[in-house]
């Protein structure tokens, strides 16, 4: 694991995530790709980090929903940038970010949000356009039911909004496997030979 996660708790969501260091600890974890924008609403700083280990509250829209699909796969452990590393620290930064190259290659996945704004929920209802297929679909074990719906927007991982940003298109390169999130829907990709 990377030197500090979000624990997120169990998958039926009756614990607050919080921040957790690892020492060393082995497991899976769901990395977080995004663009700040000009306002990152929450960080971990040096001051912060006490208060974060032991519960998370508030987050943006956009963490929360990281925070549920990270559940939702059964995942323990997600790290994001903003709140794995001490933004006020010199020395953290330099030493967490020359393993950034790592926690995205060994993620089990990584999640990349395809927009700037932090308050906008990228898994609430979304407009249907240009749908050439809907296919129903059931899981009983999770209780839910919908229809998922392919299209042509949303075939275009190159052209997204993160990957004209040399760091989010570094990450995305790095992952073998990545949910980009975005207005229309979710798009897979999976890095082959």
């Amino acid at each position: 694991l990377p030197t500090r996660v979000i624990d997120v708790g169990p998958s039926d969501g009756s614990q607050e995530p919080f921040l957790s260091i690892t020492n060393g600890k082995e497991g899976s974890w769901i990395a977080l790709s995004h663009c700040w924008g000009e306002y990152q609403p929450l960080r971990t700083t040096v001051a912060t980090e006490k208060i974060l280990k032991r519960k998370i509250t508030h987050l943006p829209p956009t963490f929360q929903d990281a925070v549920t699909i990270t559940r939702a796969l059964g995942i323990r452990y997600l790290w994001i940038d903003a709140l794995c590393i001490l933004q006020d620290s010199q020395c953290d930064w330099a030493a967490e970010s020359s393993q950034m190259g790592r926690i995205y290659e060994e993620a089990f996945l990584t999640l990349q949000l395809d927009t700037i704004d932090s308050s906008v929920n990228l898994l609430g209802p979304r407009e249907t356009k240009d749908i050439w297929l809907e296919v129903p679909f059931m899981m009983q074990s999770q209780g839910c039911k919908g229809n998922l719906y392919l299209g042509t927007e949303a075939t275009n991982v190159t052209s997204s909004f993160v990957n004209s940003r040399a760091w989010t298109l570094q990450e995305f390169l790095l992952s073998p496997r990545t949910l980009v999130l975005n207005a229309s829907g979710f798009i897979w990709s999976c890095r082959s030979l």
